[in-house]
């Protein structure tokens, strides 16, 4: 008889923020920005082998929460001879495998389950009351997200069976707005 698994669970958070309030005068530009760049890379991989009866199980559990703001605070006063921009850019890769294989001369049995929860926050915005004053005023936000999931299970049974089955979970949120 031959057993193998394999289980990963792996939490990510990330706060980036740029902010300015208050009261500012400036004889040039000013720029409110914050950018954020993540790679994140949860892999899981299990094989068994035997003569009778191999069983494998792989299971990958992910969480992935990126936040990335850019703004002028409630009530900030903003002045400037040149430009005012305030700007968010964020770019996410995720990429998640859990991978298994199962064999045996009579039968086998493996499942494989990958899991991805990701929620995304990319804003550039305005506090309430804030006032700008410039030669130009360009608020925007951008958010490049890529999700890479794979599950995937092997299982060959000589005389009796192979049994696989794999299950690919992914769920995201996004938000990316831009406010003036």
């Amino acid at each position: 008889v031959g057993v193998a698994g394999g289980v990963n669970v792996l939490v990510f958070t990330n706060h980036v923020l740029a902010y300015a309030g208050g009261s500012i005068q400036a004889g040039g530009n000013v720029r409110i920005a914050a950018t954020a760049e993540s790679l994140l890379v949860n892999l899981a991989a299990a094989v068994s082998g035997a003569g009778n009866v191999a069983v494998t199980g792989v299971a990958v559990v992910t969480y992935f929460y990126n936040e990335t703001k850019a703004y002028a605070a409630a009530g900030a006063v903003i002045e400037a001879l040149g430009s005012i921009t305030i700007a968010a850019f964020s770019q996410e890769s995720v990429n998640t495998v859990a991978a298994g294989a199962a064999g045996s001369g009579t039968a086998s049995v493996g499942g494989t389950v990958d899991v991805v929860v990701t929620k995304v926050i990319t804003k550039a915005y305005t506090g309430a009351g804030a006032r700008l004053t410039g030669a130009a005023i360009d608020v925007s936000a951008q958010d490049d997200y890529g999700l890479i999931g794979v599950a995937g299970m092997l299982s060959i049974g000589g005389a009796a069976a192979g049994v696989g089955i794999s299950v690919l979970v992914p769920w995201t949120e996004a938000h990316h707005p831009h406010d003036l």
